[in-house]
């Protein structure tokens, strides 16, 4: 079947916390009030992953803009529908709508653990530009540290 990307829309809200809930378990992860109020929020760009044809969502991307540099807030892929390219396929779209907006880079933070999320974002010409120790409220694998990340998008 073939992907699209579309805006999340308020009926998207249910099926984006329960994605939301698979990846990211107790506090690490955004509650249903967060994400109705990034979904709502001016600067936020909140996009979803769905199967063209009447599917349902897949997984979903959120960043945030400001005048020069956007910020990945997250990506989320259904446990069902990963190795599939959607994560890829998101992080494509963020960029891409992130450039029409603006952005000189995208900058983000990734758990120094999450072996594939950092696979990925190596993959897509995300540089490290630094460690942040305690960013992450609870440990996993004996740390809560995050790998600060970014790209540059285009040139002045």
């Amino acid at each position: 079947m073939e992907t699209e990307i579309r805006d999340a829309r308020e009926a998207d809200l249910d099926r984006i916390l329960e994605i939301e809930q698979e990846c990211f378990s107790g506090p690490e992860g955004l509650t249903r009030s967060q994400l109705r109020t990034l979904h709502r929020n001016r600067d936020a760009h909140f996009m979803v992953a769905k199967e063209r044809d009447g599917g349902s969502v897949a997984g979903f991307a959120i960043h945030l803009m400001d005048e020069t540099i956007a910020r990945l807030i997250t990506i989320d892929v259904s446990a069902a529908k990963r190795r599939n390219g959607i994560g890829r396929f998101l992080l494509r779209g963020a960029e891409e709508r992130a450039l029409r907006g603006g952005a000189l880079k995208m900058v983000l933070e990734v758990r120094e653990s999450n072996s594939a999320a950092l696979a990925l974002y190596k993959s897509a010409g995300y540089k490290p530009v630094g460690e942040i120790p305690n960013y992450y409220f609870y440990p996993v694998k004996g740390s809560r540290k995050a790998i600060a990340m970014e790209k540059k998008l285009r040139n002045r």
